[in-house]
């Protein structure tokens, strides 16, 4: 799978669409993956802010679209990301594989995590 799968999912969602035209403002600003390896535990998060409630929600696409809001801890707004990029999951997989063969990590990979959200204008 890659990420323009699940971003094409929920916009093509009434979910996503009500959500849209009730919040205008709201922008994309993270993602929380969680490819379970070992069993399945997997997971799919795209968080939208809403600047005029300055509040985040949560699409989590694993069982049908599901809203949920966010607690903001942090005070800072965060970041607007962009929705072009395009990568694959199992191309992070083999990057993780080449890096544990090369570091001589013998353990199976069970659970891989990935966060996407901007951080000064920088992708992480």
């Amino acid at each position: 799978m890659n990420f323009q799968f699940y971003l094409e999912k929920l916009h093509e969602s009434k979910d996503f669409d009500d959500f849209k035209k009730e919040y205008s403002d709201a922008y994309f600003c993270g993602g929380f993956f969680i490819i379970d390896k070992a069993g399945e535990d997997n997971k799919q998060h795209l968080d939208y802010y809403i600047p005029s409630k300055h509040k985040i929600f949560s699409f989590e696409l694993e069982r049908g679209i599901q809203v949920v809001p966010i607690e903001m801890i942090d005070k800072r707004i965060p970041e607007k990301i962009k929705d072009n990029y395009d990568f694959d999951f199992d191309d992070i997989e083999e990057i993780i594989l080449v890096g544990m063969e090369k570091n001589g990590v013998e353990d199976k990979l069970q659970k891989i995590l990935l966060s996407l959200q901007t951080l000064e204008g920088g992708i992480y």
